[in-house]
Order: C-alpha cells, then sequence, then structure tokens
C-alpha cells in the first residue's frame, strides 16, 4: 500500500509541478525569499532582531535585482551564526532563482549545497525546540525548494518525496499555529495548485491524503500579502498572477504588479509578468517594451533561459504585429539561446511562417522541419508541430498568408484590418471556420455580441475536421457573450455544451477556462 501511495503522490506531483512550471513561465522567475519566523516573545532577542534585520535587507537586495551583494550579505549572516539556518535558506533561494532562470548545473550544485545546510542546521534547532514554528516552517520550506529543483532536473521521483515533506512540514506548523502567516504562503501554493489538478485525476489526489482548494489558496495567499514581512512581495505576485489567469481580473492583476515594480524597477520577473499581461490583454506594443526591459539590463545576459524567454515574446508579439522581419530576429535569438523543452516548436513554426511570408521558402522548410522533429511540451508546442507537417507538404498560397495576417490582426486589436482580411474568405472551404471564428473574436472584443454570436454560430455549423478546437472554443465564447449579457442560464448552456468535446488543440487552456467560469456562475 505504500509503494502504490507513492506512486499516486509522484503522479500528483507531476501534475502540480506541469501547473508550477506553467506559473514560472507566467512570472518569469521572482527573487524567491520564503517563509520566516513568527516574533514570538521567547525569541526576541538582539541576536534574532540582528539576524531578521539583515535577511530583510538581503531579500530587499534581491528584489532589487542585485544578486551579487544580496549573495554577499546572506554568506556574512551564516558565518555570522553557524547554527542558525536562515542565511543558508536565503541563500539556497538565491541559487535557486539562478538555477531556473539558467539551467546551469553549477547553480544547481550551489543549491543543493545551501539547502542541505539549512535542512541540516533546521533539523538540529528542531530537535532543541519541537515548539520552534519558525525552524519548521523553514524546513518545510527548504523542501519545497528542493522539489523545484529536482523538478526542474526532471527527477520526479525525488521532487515527489521532498513535495510530500514540504506539505507535512508546512501542515503541521499551522496545525500547531494557526497564526504562522508565514507559513501561509507556501500552503496557499499547495492549495491552489493541489485544487487546480485536472478533474479526470483527482481521485489521485485524494488516495495521497493531499488536500487542495484554489479558494482556499487565494485566501491564505491574501492573508500572507498583508501580514506577512518576508515573503508579502511574493503573494503579492501570485496574488496579481492569479487574478489575471483565474479570475480574469486584469485590473486587479496589473495593479498588484505595476505597485511592486515602482518599488523595484529592474525586477526582471515583474517585467516579464507585466510583458505577458500585457500581452494577454493583446497591447503589444506595451507588452514588447516590458520585455526589452529586461533584454537591456546587462546582468540579464547570464540568464539565457530568462533572457531567450523574453526574445520569444517580443518575437511572439512582432509576429502578431505582421511585423514579419522584426519577429524573425527575436525568433532567431530565442532558439539559438535557448535550449529547453518550452515554446522551441511554436518558435520555430513561427520562424518558419515569418520567412514564408517574406518570400523565404527554402528557410521556411528548415525551420519546419526542425519544428516537426522537436520534443518541447507545452500547449502551443503540440500545436506547432501538426501544423509544421502540414505546412511542409505544400508551400504557402495568398488564401493562407490573408487568412494569418487576418487573425494576427484581431490578436494586436487592429479590428479594422482584421475584418477587412477574414470577411471575404469566411465562405472558404479551408479557412472560413477559422476566419468566422476570429471574426468573432473582433466583434466580442468590441461589445458587439449579436455580430460576435453570429460568426461563432457560422464556425459551429460548418464544423472543420482537422481544426476541431474551433466548434468547443465557440461555444466558449457564446457563453463569454451570453455571461456579459447577464443572460447566465444561457452562458451555463453553452459552457456545457464545450464540455463534451475532447481531444483537440488547446484542450487544457479550455478545460481551466471552464471550470473557473462554472464557478463564476454557481
Amino acid at each position: 500500500m505504500t509503494t502504490y501511495k507513492h506512486k499516486m503522490t509522484m503522479s500528483v506531483v507531476i501534475q502540480c509541478f506541469s501547473i508550477l512550471r506553467n506559473l514560472f513561465l507566467l512570472i518569469g522567475g521572482i527573487a524567491l525569499s520564503c517563509p520566516v519566523w513568527a516574533q514570538s516573545n521567547t525569541r526576541l532577542t538582539a541576536q534574532r532582531d540582528h539576524i531578521t534585520n539583515s535577511a530583510m535587507q538581503a531579500i530587499h537586495t534581491m528584489y532589487s535585482w542585485e544578486f551579487d551583494r544580496a549573495e554577499a550579505m546572506l554568506k556574512q549572516l551564516s558565518e555570522q551564526y553557524p547554527q542558525d539556518p536562515t542565511g543558508q535558506f536565503f541563500l539556497s533561494s538565491l541559487h535557486l532563482w539562478k538555477y531556473l532562470a539558467s539551467n546551469r548545473d553549477e547553480d544547481l550544485r550551489r543549491f543543493l549545497l545551501a539547502n542541505e545546510q539549512a535542512v541540516q542546521r533546521g533539523e538540529q534547532a528542531l530537535k532543541a525546540d519541537p515548539n520552534d514554528s519558525y525552524i519548521r516552517t523553514l524546513l518545510g520550506s527548504s523542501f519545497g525548494y528542493r522539489a523545484l529543483a529536482n523538478a526542474r532536473a526532471e527527477n520526479f521521483i525525488k521532487a515527489s518525496w521532498d513535495a510530500r515533506s514540504c506539505y507535512d512540514y508546512l501542515n503541521e506548523v499551522l496545525r500547531r499555529n494557526p497564526n504562522e502567516y508565514e507559513a501561509y504562503v507556501g500552503m496557499g501554493i499547495f492549495q491552489f495548485v493541489l485544487g487546480s489538478i485536472p478533474t479526470s485525476v483527482q481521485w489521485a489526489v485524494n488516495l495521497t491524503g493531499l488536500r487542495g482548494d484554489r479558494d482556499v489558496g487565494v485566501k491564505l495567499l491574501t492573508i500572507a500579502a498583508e501580514k506577512s514581512r518576508y515573503f508579502r512581495n511574493d503573494a503579492t505576485i501570485l496574488l496579481g498572477l492569479l487574478a489575471v489567469y483565474y479570475k480574469n481580473d486584469y485590473t486587479q492583476g496589473v495593479k498588484y504588479l505595476k505597485g511592486l515594480l515602482d518599488q523595484y524597477p529592474r525586477n526582471a520577473g515583474l517585467l516579464y509578468a507585466l510583458g505577458n499581461v500585457e500581452s494577454q490583454l493583446k497591447k503589444m506594443p506595451n507588452a514588447i517594451g516590458y520585455f526589452q526591459r529586461i533584454l537591456n539590463d546587462e546582468s540579464n545576459k547570464s540568464f539565457t533561459i530568462f533572457a531567450g524567454f523574453a526574445h520569444f515574446r517580443i518575437g511572439e508579439a512582432y509576429y502578431r504585429l505582421n511585423e514579419f522581419e522584426k519577429a524573425k530576429i527575436s525568433f532567431q535569438r530565442f532558439v539559438k539561446t535557448v535550449n529547453d523543452k518550452t515554446f522551441r516548436s511554436i518558435a520555430l513554426l513561427r520562424l518558419g511562417v515569418c520567412y514564408e511570408m517574406t518570400g523565404d521558402r527554402a528557410n521556411a522548410v528548415k525551420a519546419y522541419t526542425l519544428c516537426r522533429d522537436d520534443f518541447s511540451i507545452t500547449v502551443e508546442d503540440r500545436w506547432a508541430r501538426r501544423k509544421a507537417k502540414e505546412y511542409l507538404v505544400v508551400p504557402m498560397d495568398e488564401i493562407t498568408k490573408q487568412y494569418l495576417r487576418g487573425e494576427n490582426a484581431v490578436e494586436s486589436l487592429n479590428f479594422t484590418q482584421g475584418q477587412a482580411l477574414l470577411q471575404p474568405i469566411i465562405e472558404n472551404a479551408q479557412y472560413g471556420a477559422q476566419a468566422s471564428y476570429f471574426l468573432g473574436e473582433s466583434y466580442r472584443l468590441q461589445g458587439q455580441y449579436t455580430q460576435a454570436r453570429t460568426a461563432y454560430q457560422k464556425v459551429i455549423q460548418m464544423r472543420n475536421s482537422v481544426e476541431a478546437w474551433l466548434v468547443p472554443w465557440a461555444f466558449y465564447r457564446l457563453s463569454q457573450c451570453s455571461y456579459a449579457e447577464n443572460k447566465l442560464e444561457e452562458s451555463r448552456s453553452y459552457l456545457e455544451k464545450a464540455k463534451v468535446y475532447s481531444g483537440y488543440d488547446f484542450e487544457e487552456w479550455l478545460m481551466f477556462a471552464l471550470e473557473r467560469d462554472v464557478l463564476k456562475l454557481k
């Protein structure tokens, strides 16, 4: 039974880290400061005050994007108090951030060394005082960091054990001391991630004994943002992202993120997060501005994955603006600098399209071939490989190019141009359904719901068998139109129709949106 339970735990952890990986890509990485101690009367000593102040200064320095200076401060703190785990704990968080942002073995080695030191010191301190909630919180967080590192290295067996240890430590902290607000952050993340696992594998979560609830997770993070000392900024960033992607509240999300960026204008994690939000809002020039600020900072060049993702996002923005020469340069830089299993296929597909749209079929074929043979793992990457196989067969004709320009125009809020390009091809056998879908988007995003409904209904009637994703997404968009017009029962009905479908492109995105919107309609 133990072996079976562990297998279930590992399965759940893999699901969790898939979600966390997506979250990390949205964040772009934040200074991974983490839970610390409750200031109980028995620990308010001069030594503890000095450790507290030193740790706070180092965290502030990390958020200010001065990693070398922060590292020196934490090493000094660790050497000054060799029995206390605080210095090594925050030092491990610094090296973990570097590893996640660069994938360098040396950063992983440094993280594991500091992490092991933090755990050893923490375990000794906990033996001396089993009621020390600070030490217990810090130990749990140390195992959480170790799980993230092992998951990034694709060692999911170790990651599963470490994640379980993290959960157990933090759960015990809050059982003993519900007012240990620093532990709210780690447990809030656990609650949200476990609660976000697809319904189809929730049974595995139940077998492991782990429990998760997305709303509870958001509540814990909200409390942490108000009452935590060292983890307040991290909780605020997460709340900003969850406001955007979970609650669909862009105004509140941007408010959270911009408030922190005003304090830390060089923080590349905040710049990346805001760039992503602007991309979601289809405000491509604004998105480019945020990502370019990352690349303009020389200190970010050593973070190859991080800088590479900025190139990818800039390329995507220029692609949507139909500026294919500029997009081509950014996609080339991404492909050359990042050897990761994320976004590589979609970048190669976009690069091929850019070549083809500018009359270079030979290089387009090379890019499509690399895309077809790639193994990147995101939803976009899987779709990209399918499209690359199609584009390899026949060179793009003018109808294909017209459709792509029209889709891009809508996706960058150039609605007049998009409608002018898409309207003439809505009866086309190959592109009619897709053209109608993006026409619907152009109307829906302007609040013209009657016209949008007509376009989405046409998508459903045409039922493009190759682009099977169009029909469930059209039902979802109809639900959004009904909701905007306060037709709630009709909105629920369309959501139920969208749920019937499976096995199509971008299904994971739609399933998340459907579950989110069903809760909104309760």
